[in-house]
Order: structure tokens, then C-alpha cells, then sequence
């Protein structure tokens, strides 16, 4: 019997727990981003994404239809970089609420060859 282990998805701490990474450390973490302009965004979406997670507005994205609210300046605010046009921003709460939807691992995160 052949067992492959996928060592880049797999964190070991201390306690020998094993613990398959499902939350992005860092923006490299990220498959490619673009949000429209053929860029990837990827430092973007981390930094919304880590906004929107220490501000605890998980769920309230999640079920967020569109337009303005406190919510959306409250990320606005957050975020570390906010280097955004009206249309990124837009585009990228979109992208990150689809994030939270759908779990980061494994849709999102970024494919490393074997």
C-alpha cells in the first residue's frame, strides 16, 4: 500500500497534532487574484480578508447584497493598504465574500508544485 502526504497543506505544532492548513498566513498563501485588471491582487485580498475576520463581519458578508452600508466603511477603515478605486474595492467583496462562502482550502489557496 502506497500513502502519499501532501507536506505543503499539512501544519505539525509542538502537541505532534496534525492540522491541514485551511486559514491563509500571509498573502503568498493566495492562488493568483484578479479582480479585472489582469494583475494579481492577491495582497489585497489578504489584507481584506484578514480585515473583515478582526472585525468579525464573517456572516455579515456572507448574506451582504450589494450597496453602501457601516459595514463597508468599517472594512474601508480597516483595511492596511487601502490603496483601492471604487471598482477594486467593490470587486474585491465581492471576491472575498465568495471567500468566506465557499471556506479558503481548497479553492483558494495557491497550487504549489510538487
Amino acid at each position: 500500500m502506497l500513502i502519499k502526504i501532501d507536506y505543503k497543506n499539512i501544519i505539525i505544532d509542538c502537541n505532534k497534532n496534525i492540522q491541514r492548513m485551511t486559514e491563509p498566513k500571509d498573502y503568498k498563501d493566495w492562488c493568483n487574484v484578479d479582480i479585472g485588471y489582469g494583475m494579481n491582487a492577491s495582497r489585497e485580498a489578504h489584507d481584506m480578508y484578514m480585515t473583515v475576520k478582526r472585525l468579525e463581519l464573517e456572516e455579515w458578508l456572507k448574506s451582504f447584497k450589494g450597496g453602501y452600508c457601516d459595514e463597508i466603511d468599517k472594512i474601508s477603515e480597516g483595511l492596511e493598504h487601502n490603496n483601492h478605486s471604487g471598482f477594486s474595492f467593490g470587486q474585491m467583496i465581492i471576491y472575498i465574500k465568495h471567500v468566506f462562502i465557499d471556506g479558503w482550502y481548497p479553492k483558494y489557496k495557491k497550487n504549489e508544485p510538487e
